[in-house]
């Protein structure tokens, strides 16, 4: 199963005997590996999740195994690392192809549910309500996560997403970028 960042929300934290205890809130992901590092909840403190406590998934919750706690910032040093990037999420990171083109920001991410790694990033243009072409980029393709920016292969762009959001991604086979910037158009027909 593969969820987003948007549906993140409204997901319920249920523990191992049914009972409600939060909601998630965010998804914290290494830069590194694309793994996520912890989920976080809508607690004050002690908020969050290590993913190897939750012991299954649904359409609208999170199941914890019996032997769960909540955790703080300072209980995972990866997520503390990655705490002192100037930007620490991925949500409104600019992404630039590696010749330095500049593709737009994230808008929203999947991850796969049962591996807990990153699958692909929605990258848009455009501005606060008006995102235009919209960008469906595999995590294969990514080079690199900084605390600036994120680098992707200049090939291998996906064409605009058709799908909104927060329905399942579709990757699609298409001509790289390159291809789609070289090909020559044919005018004789106009």
């Amino acid at each position: 199963m593969y969820i987003s960042y948007h549906q993140i929300p409204h997901y319920q934290v249920i523990d191992n005997n049914g009972t409600y205890l939060t909601n998630l809130s965010k998804i914290w992901i290494n830069f590194d590996d694309g793994k996520v590092i912890a989920f976080e909840t809508k607690l004050h403190s002690k908020n969050l999740i290590h993913p190897s406590d939750i012991i299954s998934w649904d359409d609208s919750k999170v199941i914890l195994g019996p032997n769960f706690e909540f955790l703080e910032v300072t209980d995972l040093i990866r997520l503390e690392n990655l705490l002192t990037y100037k930007n620490p999420v991925l949500i409104s990171k600019k992404v630039f192809t590696e010749s330095g083109l500049n593709i737009g920001k994230v808008i929203d991410f999947n991850i796969d549910t049962n591996s807990l790694i990153l699958t692909n990033i929605l990258v848009s243009k455009g501005f606060w309500i008006w995102k235009t072409d919209k960008r469906l980029i595999n995590y294969s393709q990514i080079i690199e996560i900084n605390s600036d920016k994120i680098i992707v292969k200049d090939s291998t762009l996906k064409i605009p997403v058709a799908q909104s959001f927060p329905e399942q991604f579709v990757l699609q086979k298409t001509a790289t970028l390159d291809q789609a910037l070289f090909e020559r158009e044919d005018r004789t027909s106009l």
